[in-house]
């Protein structure tokens, strides 16, 4: 007796947009059998109705704020989103809780804060501060993080909050030859501090306190300078190196360089990059203020043609949500004042179906590379995570490919009740989510599971 069938899924099968409809055993939490079971028992059974079923979809850049700024998000209301959109494993950031995840302790203590919350699975990063490199502990804080199990280091080269300081080009040439000696990646959010600082003080100067003033401060060659000194120091280390929220077609350009010149380089682009331009913080304020700022239409072309031809290796959402009322409100008078970030991780598989599978900017099989498989390889977590294989974690998102509706902000599982794509007409939609075998969220059951039946997952 077997705990599951699944019977009539639509799996993908050889390339491009090729499928096949399979029946899938599980037992004891994993994948046993793909194949033609109809005459096999097991304790439940579920019925696909030919309905896609693809490995379980993963977010490798979520902030949670979980503990310590749980007025903005918890665990719990950020692992139900991701349900919702058909995730099935998350990959949380340090930066927004106290403490963050900058040491084998604080790492610890953030599992105690959360561990009776999730949902579905996840992973952690560690993080890596200017702060760290003065007193000198971030070579023992690495190498004790690494045996903890995290997916990847982070660090940021402009400061997104006073506690989680910048890192400069001297500072990441020391940490990126420690972190290479652990073989796991470093992430970088790669704008150019010089910069930035320089045009953003210059605007405020100016007294131009308008929304477009954030997003000329944050200049556009910003970013494309820092990915070119993070290369050029991961060439001269070996270490493993992911560009997070890559949002310039410049910066695109510059990751097919590295691949080609031999260095071990990955990058990410979120929903935000791929469907907005700077006209949402026109519209919307500081609701779309996000750093990296949003971009140009050539940006999103070339960022969808990327995706497809194996630039950009995989999805994160940067899940960074406020409080609107308190932390959203200033942009009217002045940009500056607002926090940068908003709600994604419940969005992001939706987006790239709709505007991805569905519109033929991406085929099937690069959909699940993206979301799945190649998120799995670059954080250490395949085979268990990311493939649909005997042997594996029975992670499975069921997907309609059909059903079409409109994002309603409000309706969202996040505390934070806003998103500039609110309004948005879409076309595809998860409609279940399997962890482990068990169904957490089903659109016409809701929530299966208790809080807490989500997993830390280690980096293997």
């Amino acid at each position: 007796m077997y705990d599951l069938k699944i019977r009539n899924a639509t799996i993908p099968f050889g390339k491009g947009n090729e499928t096949k409809i399979v029946d899938i055993l599980v037992n004891k939490g994993k994948t046993v059998g793909i194949g033609s079971f109809a005459e096999i028992d097991a304790a439940s059974t579920l019925d696909l109705n030919k309905k896609l079923l693809i490995p379980g979809a993963i977010d490798a850049h979520v902030h949670f704020c979980d503990p310590g700024m749980t007025h903005r998000e918890d665990f719990l209301c950020g692992t139900k989103g991701a349900a919702v959109g058909g995730l099935t494993t998350v990959l949380e950031h340090p930066l927004g809780t106290v403490p963050d995840t900058r040491s084998a302790g604080e790492l610890i203590i953030k599992y105690e804060a959360v561990k009776d919350s999730a949902v579905i699975d996840y992973g952690l990063w560690g993080g890596i501060t200017g702060l760290d490199m003065e007193d000198h502990k971030f070579q023992r804080a690495i190498a004790e993080m690494a045996q903890l199990g995290v997916v990847a280091f982070k660090v940021f080269m402009v400061a997104s909050i006073p506690t989680f300081t910048r890192v400069s080009s001297g500072d990441m040439r020391l940490i990126m030859e420690e972190v290479a000696k652990t073989g796991i990646p470093l992430g970088v959010h790669a704008e150019d501090y010089n910069i930035v600082e320089t045009m953003s003080n210059r605007l405020m100067e100016e007294k131009r306190f308008d929304p477009l003033a954030w997003i000329e401060g944050r200049t556009y060659e910003a970013e494309p300078i820092a990915i070119f000194t993070c290369l050029k120091i991961s060439e001269a280390t070996h270490c493993p190196l992911h560009i997070v929220h890559l949002s310039t077609a410049e910066g695109a350009r510059l990751i097919q360089e590295g691949k080609s010149a031999g260095i071990d380089v990955t990058a990410e682009t979120c929903p935000q990059y791929l469907t907005l331009t700077q006209d949402a913080i026109k519209k919307w304020g500081s609701i779309a203020k996000v750093a990296p700022p949003l971009r140009h239409q050539r940006d999103i072309d070339v960022l969808w043609n990327s995706l497809q031809d194996g630039t950009l290796d995989l999805m994160g959402t940067d899940h960074a949500p406020y409080e609107a009322e308190t932390e959203k409100n200033q942009w009217q008078e002045n940009i500056w004042l607002d926090c940068p970030g908003f709600p994604g991780t419940e969005l992001m598989l939706p987006v790239m179906i709709s505007e991805g599978l569905n519109k033929g900017k991406i085929s099937l099989q690069r959909l699940v590379e993206l979301v799945g498989e190649n998120p799995a390889k670059r954080f250490g977590l395949y085979p268990r995570k990311g493939v649909l294989a005997p042997g594996a974690d029975a992670d499975y998102t069921v997907i309609d490919l059909d059903e079409e509706w409109t994002i309603d902000a409000k309706e969202l599982q996040t505390k934070a009740k806003y998103s500039p794509l609110h309004g948005m007409k879409l076309k595809g939609k998860p409609v279940t989510t399997i962890v482990r075998g068990k169904i957490v969220y089903d659109s016409g059951q809701g929530f299966l599971v208790k809080p807490g039946y989500g997993q830390w997952i280690k980096r293997e």
